[in-house]
């Protein structure tokens, strides 16, 4: 048997699907608010996982075997 011409290993392709929400008004004041309150969970919490309904993780790819039988 013949060595493979093409190797493929750890090959993943993650989309992460946010999906809209009805628009409403919101004031300069509460959108400053709101990006603050977003970068510092980000900074005091790096690794936690922020999970919303509003947002959605879709796997279009992850490890696939493509080894030859």
């Amino acid at each position: 048997m013949s060595d493979p011409v093409i190797r493929v290993e750890n090959l993943s392709k993650k989309y992460i699907i946010g999906h809209q929400k009805p628009e409403r008004y919101m004031a300069l004041r509460g959108v400053i608010a709101n990006g603050a309150k977003s970068l510092a969970e980000k900074l005091f919490q790096p690794n936690r996982k922020i999970v919303t309904p509003d947002r959605e993780e879709f796997w279009a790819l992850k490890d696939p075997n493509l080894a030859q039988v």
